[in-house]
């Protein structure tokens, strides 16, 4: 999806990277969010959207989004080295680096430097109720955890120390000979002509999204 897209009670979010698409309701307007007791069929999913719409007397295109998941969490449960900013009153690098994978001590990671600096991706379940975000827990805010991953490397000097001459550290938790394996790809990678994949507005869209995924039960 390229841009924001407006029916006549919400809007489509753009998502520029996986699980970060959404909605969001027009002013004047709200999303009533409805979850299914226990897990069903995709099928038998629908059906009963359309059954309740009918019932309702509503339009099928009241439905505005949805949200597949497994039992499990929402996650790809994958590993990634997002090179994050080390956190502030921490000991010198030298003396504490915290390198995830390849410290893991499993067979075939341990002395493969690529693994260093990897970290388990978390859900993005109740995501906007965490504290802190990371494995150091560096950032504290969930607008700047976004902002992070589209910023980074176009305005690194925003999120990273600088040496005794001004130049900024890049990537300053990790040994400077792990930098190489530091993920790239987008939404780190700028656009072609220099600028951030993610503007003010689409970075608050997301986060917007990001707080519909907070269970009710644990957001009270």
């Amino acid at each position: 999806m390229s841009g924001t897209i407006e029916r006549d009670s919400y809007r489509y979010i753009p998502g520029p990277f996986q699980y970060s698409a959404g909605v969001a309701a027009l002013p004047g307007f709200a999303i009533e969010r409805v979850r299914f007791a226990n897990p069903i069929p995709l099928a038998e999913g629908f059906r009963r959207i359309e059954t309740f719409l009918a019932e309702q007397e509503q339009p099928l295109t009241a439905f505005c989004a949805c949200e597949l998941r497994s039992p499990g969490q929402f996650t790809d449960a994958g590993f990634i080295a997002v090179g994050a900013p080390r956190r502030a009153g921490l000991a010198s690098l030298a003396d504490e680096a915290d390198l995830g994978l390849c410290r893991s001590g499993r067979k075939g990671l341990t002395d493969d430097p690529s693994f260093c600096g990897r970290f388990r991706t978390p859900t993005l379940r109740n995501v906007a109720l965490r504290p802190s975000f990371f494995h150091n827990g560096s950032v504290r805010s969930l607008r700047d955890a976004v902002a992070f991953y589209a910023t980074r490397d176009t305005d690194p000097g925003r999120w990273y120390s600088r040496r005794a001459d001004g130049s900024v550290r890049l990537y300053d938790d990790l040994p400077a000979q792990m930098a190489p394996f530091v993920n790239r790809e987008p939404p780190f990678q700028p656009l072609p002509d220099g600028r951030p994949r993610l503007d003010d507005a689409e970075i608050d869209d997301i986060v917007a999204f990001l707080r519909t995924l907070s269970d009710a039960d644990v957001a009270r």
